[in-house]
């Protein structure tokens, strides 16, 4: 009988899939990042390197780096104002003598908005990170999101404040959807998303959500301030246009890594 070799042939060295999520994983600094990954200078490190991969994208939900606020601050709400909005809406919002199925319609038209708005914006920032081509559409998204939430806001607004005045109602309506509109185009157009153009596309959402004003200040001339008041919810309009204009103040004046350069956090 002819003797059987039990020797193995040697292993050629391969990379581990380990070793792969490590090497996607591992966070870079701004100068190591591909020039089209390059927008704000002001962060330093903790960025997710460029991977062409959706896998890679998915990974990086389970660690932590410059865009993870970013991320689950957006994403978390996303899913909770669905899900309050689909299941839990009848016990907080009890039916009325007065409420009329536009009112219903008003509420589900703003919770559809801000699911629009922060589940683009979490998919933007988790994707970012991917390829030139994905930034450049998730970018646009993004900003698109937030023209719906707007044009969301106004619908109440003006629903509560001028239900009683149709043609002041759609006057505002279509004003509201110029300005929509022109968001819109700068959200699209190329050289308007580049850096330089940044403080215009602010000022362009603060002018789209300072809109908002004129049915409320019309509503203070035909209802008067406590009427405007009680049927409006002014006080949470209120709130809410701060916190709009607060946070393109942040975004537009890049605070605040301009000041504490090198943290990591991304806006």
């Amino acid at each position: 009988m002819r003797s059987r070799n039990n020797k193995r042939a040697p292993l050629t060295p391969q990379t581990e899939p380990e070793a792969v999520i490590e090497q996607l994983s591992r966070l870079v600094s701004f100068h190591e990042l591909e020039d089209w990954q390059k927008d704000n200078h002001h962060i330093h490190t903790g960025y997710v390197r460029s991977s062409n991969s959706f896998k890679s994208v998915a990974r990086s939900l389970f660690y932590l780096h410059n865009e993870s606020v970013n991320i689950y601050t957006h994403l978390w709400p996303s899913v909770l104002s669905a899900l309050f909005s689909l299941f839990l809406y009848d016990m907080y919002f009890p039916v009325y003598p007065k409420t009329v199925d536009a009112d219903h319609y008003a509420f589900f038209v703003f919770a559809l908005s801000c699911v629009t708005c922060l589940g683009l914006s979490a998919t933007f920032h988790l994707c970012k990170s991917h390829s030139r081509r994905i930034f450049a559409f998730g970018n646009k998204l993004d900003y698109l999101g937030i023209c719906v939430l707007i044009g969301g806001s106004m619908v109440a607004i003006l629903h509560f404040c001028l239900d009683d005045h149709q043609q002041l109602r759609m006057l505002f309506t279509l004003l509201t959807l110029a300005f929509g509109i022109g968001c819109a185009c700068v959200s699209l157009i190329d050289k308007f998303r580049t850096p330089p153009w940044r403080k215009f596309r602010a000022r362009m959402f603060v002018s789209y959500g300072l809109t908002g004003l004129l049915p409320i200040l019309t509503s203070f001339y035909f209802f008067g301030y406590e009427e405007t008041w009680a049927r409006s919810g002014l006080k949470y309009m209120l709130w809410e246009a701060f916190f709009y204009i607060f946070g393109a103040a942040l975004y537009g004046t890049l605070f605040p890594e301009r000041f504490f350069p090198g943290i990591a956090i991304c806006l």
